[in-house]
C-alpha cells in the first residue's frame, strides 16, 4: 500500500493585494522525506511556507495536513497540529537567554513520541550547549539560525518549514546546518526547505520542487534535477 503524504499541497492560489503571486502550486510531501522548494528570489518559495503555515491567506486551493484540511486556519492552530516554521528573518528574542528563547518555544509531545529536550538539541547543535545563558543577541548568525531552529523543535512538531537556513552564513556553518537537517531526517521528521544554494539542498533533499514566478516548472526526485543541467541553468542560474 502506498503511503499517504503527510502534506499534500493542491493548486494553492495566494494573492497579495491584487498581485497574483502563486499559481495553482501543488505538491505533496511524506513522512521523514526533506522537500525542496528550489527557484531564483520572487519565485513564490517564501509564500508558499507561510500559506502552509496560515500566516498569508490562501485565496484558491487547499493544504492539508495528515488527512486535515487546514487552508483556512489561523497559523496557532496550525502550530498545535504539529507544523513549525523557521522564518529566514529568525525573530528570536534577542534579550532573552539562549536556555529561555528555547523554553519560549516548548509545547507537550503527542503520539507517544520522545520529546525534544534542551539536552538533545545541545546534542544536535553542540554550540548552542557552549552559550545557554548567553543573550541570543549576542549570538553570531550561525547560532541564531541554530537557535531558531532548535526553538522551533522544542515544540515537538511532526513537520517543520525551514525559509531559508543557509542565507548569509559561512560555508562551515553551513555543512553544520546539512548536517544537523540530515540527523532530523533520520529521526523522521518531515521537512519542506525553501532555499537558493543548490549544493545545500543536493546534500539533504530527497525531492526537488522548482518555482518560477509562482509557478512550478519541475516536480521529481533530486538526483533527476541534479542530472538535468539545462533545467537547473533555466531556472536557477543567475539571469
Amino acid at each position: 500500500m502506498t503511503q499517504a503524504p503527510m502534506l499534500s499541497v493542491e493548486t494553492l492560489d495566494v494573492h497579495y493585494g491584487r498581485a497574483k503571486i502563486l499559481h495553482g502550486v501543488s505538491f505533496e510531501a511524506r513522512s521523514g522525506e526533506i522537500v525542496a522548494l528550489a527557484g531564483r528570489n520572487g519565485a513564490g518559495k517564501s509564500t508558499t511556507l507561510k500559506a502552509i503555515m496560515g500566516l498569508v491567506p490562501a485565496s484558491g486551493g487547499h493544504i492539508v495536513f495528515e488527512g486535515k484540511d487546514i487552508t483556512r486556519l489561523e497559523a496557532f492552530h496550525i502550530a498545535r497540529m504539529g507544523v513549525g516554521f523557521v522564518p529566514e528573518d529568525r525573530r528570536i528574542f534577542t534579550e532573552l537567554t539562549v536556555a529561555e528563547n528555547l523554553a519560549v518555544g516548548a509545547r507537550p509531545v503527542t503520539g507517544g513520541r520522545e520529546p525534544w529536550s534542551v539536552e538533545r538539541l545541545v546534542a544536535l547543535f553542540p554550540n548552542l550547549g557552549r552559550s545557554l545563558h548567553r543573550l541570543a543577541g549576542h549570538l553570531s548568525g550561525g547560532e541564531q539560525q541554530m537557535l531558531t531552529i532548535a526553538r522551533t523543535l522544542m515544540g515537538n512538531p511532526r513537520l517543520i518549514l525551514v525559509d531559508e537556513p543557509s542565507e548569509g552564513l559561512a560555508p562551515v556553518i553551513i555543512e553544520e546546518m546539512a548536517r544537523a537537517l540530515l540527523e532530523l531526517k533520520r529521526e523522521k521528521l518531515t521537512m519542506i526547505v525553501s532555499e537558493q544554494n543548490l549544493n545545500f539542498l543536493s546534500a539533504i533533499a530527497d525531492g526537488v520542487v522548482l518555482l518560477e514566478r509562482g509557478v512550478v516548472r519541475h516536480i521529481g526526485p533530486m538526483s533527476t534535477f541534479l542530472a538535468d543541467e539545462s533545467l537547473r541553468a533555466r531556472y536557477l542560474a543567475l539571469s
